[in-house]
């Protein structure tokens, strides 16, 4: 499981692409489960500066 941050602008902007990881499994604001467990990734936080992912 990968869940980019506000770091990660490289997968923000479309440069990288779940399908060039099929073993791993990308969460931009969505669950999954695993194991029995629900899980929830999201790269979104509250502003700051110009980095990836801001909230809106």
């Amino acid at each position: 499981m990968f869940v980019p941050g506000n770091h990660s602008t490289a997968v923000e902007q479309g440069l990288i692409h779940a399908e060039e990881y099929p073993g791993i499994r990308f969460l931009v604001h969505e669950s999954m489960q695993w194991n029995g467990l629900k899980l929830f990734g999201s790269p979104y936080t509250p502003r700051f500066h110009d980095w990836a992912y801001m909230k809106k």
